[in-house]
């Protein structure tokens, strides 16, 4: 049996908040034209729910280094809640 993933509200406005700090870094590095990669994909709440479920939670449930190859000035951090029959994602 396939478990059920699901995120918290306060999951999804911590990741937007993630999401936009990493378009404004990208354009703060493009404008200083420290780098002419316009092209980096940058992360969707997707790819940050893969990362927390391929990475996993630590001893104390936290999600750490998720999506560290966006140059973000910190790391996204999130919860895993694991009730067994599925796993919800909350903010740190």
């Amino acid at each position: 049996m396939e478990k059920v993933i699901g995120y918290t509200e306060s999951f999804f406005l911590s990741a937007m908040q993630f999401i936009s700090e990493c378009a404004a870094k990208r354009k703060e590095i493009l404008d200083a034209a420290k780098d002419t990669a316009d092209d980096t994909e940058l992360p969707d709440i997707e790819a940050l729910v893969e990362d927390a479920l391929f990475f996993g939670p630590d001893e104390d449930g936290l999600c750490f280094n998720l999506t560290d190859n966006y140059d973000s000035d910190r790391p996204f951090v999130c919860t895993v809640i694991d009730y067994g029959e599925g796993i919800i994602l909350d903010a740190a």
